[in-house]
């Protein structure tokens, strides 16, 4: 951007837009969101906090379940399945299947058993609400952004110096970049079905 920009002279409002709107270096994938700059989205930006807090949050819990249980090899881990989980050493494992203990069995695996709990399950259900609905803000914004390029995409080329060609290979990437936002948006947690967390039994 900061090699961009510069070039857009004419362009002052669109300039100013983009420099307020998105980090110094965006990411080439939209997909994970980070390309909308803090301070230009209260409302993003309090969306962000809250996935960081909740992060912290089950950090926090992390180290309380393993003083509370004395397993030090206690982790609350993550992945796309199962969201959210704690899992101890099998071994280790006889303390939290016992009834009462504050603790759900949810899967064994070789040398390890994961386990859920409703403290863990209502933050696992902040931390991907949040998310969600971060990642279709920033992906709105994107779209905005890139609808503000293409509806004076003459003009900029012709400002850049453009040839024909590059002309349209240049906004064709930009609209299908647009395309891709909206698909992005649409199958966001905020948009479709919640992602998936480990759910109390």
């Amino acid at each position: 951007l900061e090699s961009l920009l510069p070039t857009l002279d004419g362009h002052g409002a669109m300039v100013d837009l983009f420099s307020r709107a998105l980090v110094p270096t965006p990411p080439t994938e939209a997909a994970q969101g980070g390309y909308i700059a803090e301070g230009y989205d209260a409302a993003l930006d309090a969306l962000r906090l809250a996935g960081r807090d909740g992060r912290a949050a089950v950090a926090a819990m992390e180290a309380r379940y393993r003083a509370s249980t004395g397993i030090s090899a206690l982790k609350i881990r993550h992945n796309g399945v199962l969201g959210y989980f704690v899992e101890v050493p099998a071994k280790n494992a006889d303390p939290l299947m016992a009834a009462g203990s504050g603790f759900t069995h949810r899967q064994t695996m070789a040398g390890a058993v994961r386990f859920n709990s409703p403290e863990l399950h209502e933050e696992a259900l902040r931390i991907t609400q949040a998310s969600g609905h971060a990642l279709a803000a920033e992906t709105a914004h994107l779209e905005e952004l890139i609808g503000h390029v293409l509806t004076r995409r003459d003009a900029i080329a012709a400002k850049l110096g453009l040839d024909r060609y590059r002309h349209e290979m240049l906004f064709s990437v930009a609209a299908y970049k647009q395309r891709g936002a909206r698909y992005a948006r649409a199958k966001s947690p905020a948009a479709a079905r919640p992602s998936r967390i480990a759910v109390v039994a």
